[in-house]
């Protein structure tokens, strides 16, 4: 059977035929959301929009590859995971479209999930096709800074702390750092997930999931882990820098650097953020590690109006 797949997530719109009884992938698409340069995301409002004007392009472009009245169902991404609560605006432009198509055609529409969808793939990719007739325990690792830093004990009636996976328990947060430690752990990253201020203003229950981490996530490890003693620098620069350039085949250049403050302490303050979502739970927080200026290919890309 032919199925057409469609996810259209955070950050881009995707869309394959895949043989079902081939079991490969037949055609597929993807095209990135557009960020303006000197923008550091795009407003939900923005990236709906924006998948709303590549689908029917990309369903054009398919059909150059592929006979698309030949597709017995569609399957397509309605959320970002499987459990309740779980939502993001820019989803609804994949299943609007995927409804439309299985109507028109008279085809099965079957919904899944975004999270769903990378644990198909890895399977796949993997050449696990004979895992998905058994029952298998997958792990989607999506751990952050906040996870390492903060726990359930922290929360707040405040839409800064909606986060999803939530804030787990102490013991949680002490045994992602004992991963760090013993190795088993060998990267750190950040969601960063920017949510306009009323998304975030319904309270801990009521709003949306996410929080931004891009301009917080060095000074916080910095300040909370090595300061304190629990990594040294090099040891948090390797987590944060060198070991993903790595893992994803990004060479280590030497005109690609960042320059940080490490000596001057300052309060986090969501409204001299870059980015335009100041949702963050690290909010009003006292850290080290002030970013300088960034440095790409030689040439600084950003400094701080302050430096």
């Amino acid at each position: 059977m032919l199925t057409l797949g469609i996810d259209t997530s955070n950050y881009a719109t995707s869309l394959a035929v895949f043989d079902t009884n081939a079991g490969e992938v037949v055609c597929d698409c993807k095209r990135f959301l557009p960020v303006r340069e000197g923008q550091l995301g795009l407003r939900q409002s923005d990236a709906l929009f924006h998948h709303t004007t590549a689908l029917p392009e990309m369903l054009e472009e398919l059909s150059r590859e592929f006979d698309l009245t030949q597709i017995a169902a569609v399957g397509v991404s309605q959320k970002p995971r499987p459990v309740e609560g779980s939502y993001m605006p820019c989803f609804l432009a994949g299943v609007s479209a995927a409804t439309a198509f299985a109507r028109a055609r008279g085809i099965p529409l079957v919904h899944t999930t975004h999270q769903q969808g990378h644990a198909a793939a890895a399977l796949f990719a993997a050449k696990g096709e004979e895992l998905f007739r058994q029952k298998v325990l997958l792990f989607h690792i999506s751990g952050g800074t906040t996870d390492l830093l903060l726990c359930d004990e922290d929360l707040q009636e405040e839409g800064r702390f909606k986060m999803n996976p939530p804030l787990r328990t102490q013991a949680d947060r002490q045994a992602l750092i004992e991963g760090i430690l013993d190795g088993t752990v060998d990267m750190i990253a950040t969601d960063h997930a920017p949510h306009s201020a009323q998304e975030k203003a319904r309270g801990l229950a009521g709003s949306a999931m996410g929080i931004v981490g891009l301009e917080t996530a060095f000074p916080v490890l910095y300040t909370h882990l090595v300061r304190t003693g629990v990594l040294t620098l090099d040891k948090l620069v390797e987590l944060m820098a060198v070991n993903p350039r790595k893992r994803f085949g990004f060479p280590l250049r030497a005109d690609d650097y960042a320059v940080w403050d490490l000596n001057t302490e300052y309060r986090i303050d969501p409204a001299q953020f870059c980015s335009m979502g100041k949702s963050t739970p690290f909010a009003g927080q006292t850290v080290y590690g002030r970013c300088v200026r960034n440095v790409c290919g030689g040439a600084v890309v950003w400094q701080d109006a302050q430096d």
